[in-house]
């Protein structure tokens, strides 16, 4: 992985051991019109890609047989375990307060 600043990394590790890779994962935020994933879509998750000031940790997904960069928050994990999901709810709030 890239070098990223240590409170990010931290994030990027603790999900990356989270989560066993790949997963089914639907869309839960609202996308902008004409893009090729909307909300309420299901995509495969693959992978950690990277880190985005903006949008958080990316992940490489697969829409049908399109490759989709995603930010995570955007998404939401299907059949995710109660720990997994407190990870995904305290990653968000760091970050969203973080900015």
């Amino acid at each position: 992985m890239k070098d990223f600043p240590d409170e990010e990394q931290i994030w990027l590790k603790h999900i990356n051991n989270a989560f066993d890779f790949p997963f089914k994962a639907k869309v839960i935020e609202w996308q902008e019109p004409g893009t090729i994933v909307l909300q309420g879509d299901v995509l495969n998750v693959h992978a950690i890609s990277d880190f985005d000031e903006k949008y958080g940790i990316l992940v490489n997904t697969r829409f049908g047989r399109k490759k989709v960069v995603f930010p995570l928050l955007d998404l939401e994990p299907m059949h995710m375990n109660e720990k997994q999901k407190q990870i995904l709810e305290d990653y968000g709030e760091w970050f969203i307060n973080s900015r």
